[in-house]
């Protein structure tokens, strides 16, 4: 450890480590005057001792300070301590990429797609700036709890280069990520660079796996397959990937740079089409189930314009009148039996449908009121031998029923609130 915990480093108090590379080490520090965590990075002092090295991490950081965007890590300051150099950073606090894949596998399309969005904004923001990252990987990318982005490391590979081992043995990153140019040594590295290396990330985001054999000593067989190699299908280690965005995918990958996206707007643009063909298919396929079901697209909205749209008036007096009689008939079941009260709720289901403007509600209250005239039928003939007189109430509910199946089959109110053939 180059940093003691518990001391202080000019204002700051560093409180634990949490992470390193071949940069050096970074640690958790709070800020006396802020109040504010920070993520202080310590440069490695054998790195130090190169003046050209220094200049150039110097110059680095000073470019890295007029990065101000929501999904890059912020550089607050840049100083020297006791003969080495620090750079206050913004504290993303989650997880890195790299062990969100790790702990998962495959993340989802859908989800991968939203990650994938923001580093692009990122990196477009960067690139217009004529920054190059040129160590876009999993483990330089932050991800909070309700996946936002953060990218960290801006400029820093770049002076270093991104073999897996320097000569003083130190991890500075992975080749795994870098581009065919970048493999090559080619001096011309431009964006397309960071392009290749966030379409393998992709890659990885979407399969759980690098496309290379990660196993392999040999950085000779990788850098032979970064440049001669085509990426397998990611499908076949994990099928459950739309055409669109493999096409996207193997779009960013493409060897000759020339092929290629031209920049990070291009593939944001893609991924939107994307989604805007999911919804012109989510469109067509609920106009098909309108016509279906013989339903015209606006036809709610035009009813509602509609003065007689509604459950009021007469269809208003029904749906009260039936919830008031069965309401009677439960508290009072004593004097009706079982049947009647299983009646009076199926009628009491079709008036809820009713008032939730279902149109299954006037084909059930209709069954309702041919059942009740049914029974009133009955009664007021089975009355007749026995008393030789009709029976009232059941005359009323006859005569009820007719009125209101003919106002269910013939009022306006009902046909423009449910949406019926004129």
């Amino acid at each position: 450890m180059f940093v003691k915990i518990g001391s202080k480093v000019q204002n700051f108090l560093v409180q634990k480590k949490i992470g390193e590379g071949g940069m050096g080490e970074v640690y958790l520090a709070e800020e006396d005057l802020l109040e504010r965590h920070v993520a202080l990075k310590v440069l490695n002092p054998l790195l130090t001792n190169d003046p050209q090295f220094t200049s150039r991490f110097i110059n680095e950081a000073r470019v890295q300070s007029q990065l101000h965007h929501p999904n890059i890590v912020t550089l607050y300051s840049f100083f020297n301590f006791d003969n080495l150099y620090y750079m206050s950073m913004e504290y993303a606090a989650g997880r890195t990429l790299k062990q969100v894949i790790r702990e998962t596998g495959p993340i989802p399309e859908a989800r991968s797609l939203k990650i994938l969005k923001q580093i692009l904004e990122a990196l477009d923001y960067a690139h217009q700036k004529n920054i190059i990252h040129r160590d876009i990987k999993p483990s330089n990318i932050m991800i909070d709890s309700q996946d936002r982005v953060k990218i960290m490391d801006f400029g820093i590979a770049k002076m270093i280069g991104d073999k897996q081992l320097t000569k003083t043995g130190a991890k500075v990153g992975t080749i795994f990520y870098m581009s065919p140019e970048q493999v090559k040594a080619q001096k011309d590295i431009d964006l397309r660079s960071d392009i290749f290396s966030l379409g393998v990330t992709f890659y990885e985001m979407l399969t759980g796996r690098l496309p290379y054999d990660d196993n392999t000593e040999s950085d000779f067989e990788i850098m032979s397959e970064i440049v001669n190699n085509q990426l397998p299908d990611p499908r076949k280690i994990y099928p459950y990937i739309s055409d669109n965005t493999v096409d996207i995918n193997f779009k960013m990958v493409e060897k000759d740079r020339e092929l290629r996206f031209d920049n990070c707007r291009q593939i944001i643009d893609a991924i939107d089409n994307i989604k805007r063909d999911d919804r012109k298919i989510d469109v067509t396929v609920e106009k098909e189930e309108r016509q279906e079901r013989q339903e015209p697209p606006n036809a709610v909205q035009d009813n509602k314009k509609d003065p007689l749209y509604g459950v009021k008036g007469w269809l208003g007096l029904y749906c009260g009148f039936t919830m008031f009689v069965t309401l009677i008939s439960a508290i009072n079941l004593i004097y009706f039996n079982f049947l009647s009260l299983l009646i009076h709720l199926f009628g009491l289901s079709a008036v809820i449908l009713l008032i939730k403007k279902n149109k299954l509600g006037v084909l059930f209250t209709k069954i309702s009121l041919w059942i009740n005239m049914f029974l009133n039928f009955y009664g007021f003939f089975d009355h007749l031998d026995v008393y030789d007189e009709p029976n009232v109430f059941n005359l009323i509910g006859i005569v009820s029923g007719i009125m209101w199946l003919l106002y269910f089959s013939k009022s306006k109110r009902v046909k423009v609130t449910y949406n019926l053939k004129k």
